[in-house]
């Protein structure tokens, strides 16, 4: 996906990602974000992982080699030292039961609903532009299809 920013996104949704944690969670939900300024990794339903950024520019090392497994090279050798940061990733203070207990009390018009109409209404537009998409091969611009 492209955004009027020239920000670009690429999202993949797979139900089969296994581990071989056999012991309590060889079937969990993992994540990956990755952006211009770093990346973290999720891992469970109770999120386990970090925010990984550098603390500059990674550059390939001019006229220093790393030896690898693949042999010489200056693209994938170790970072210097205090290149590599990683934070913890931010609590969030939720669970799954909070949604469908927001869902109730905002049917009987005790609160507003947490995920608005239109809000649902854009991603299934934009649901629908994807496959579209994949279907042609060409750009389909989604706001317009609401």
């Amino acid at each position: 996906m492209r955004f009027d920013n020239h920000v670009t996104a690429e999202v993949e949704l797979g139900t089969y990602f296994l581990t071989d944690k056999m012991h309590d969670k060889w079937f969990e939900r993992h994540w990956f974000i990755g952006g211009n300024q770093g990346s973290a990794y999720l891992d469970g339903f109770a999120p386990e992982g970090k925010i990984v950024r550098t603390a500059g520019l990674l550059k390939n090392v001019g006229g220093e080699r790393t030896m690898t497994a693949a042999g010489p090279t200056r693209s994938f050798g170790p970072p210097p030292e205090g290149k590599i940061l990683t934070e913890p990733i931010p609590l969030a203070d939720t669970t799954h039961k909070g949604f469908f207990e927001n869902y109730r009390r905002a049917y009987f018009g005790e609160e507003e609903f947490l995920v608005q109409i239109p809000e649902t209404r854009r991603v299934l537009a934009l649901m629908d532009a994807v496959r579209e998409s994949g279907q042609t091969g060409e750009s389909v611009r989604f706001e317009s299809c609401f």
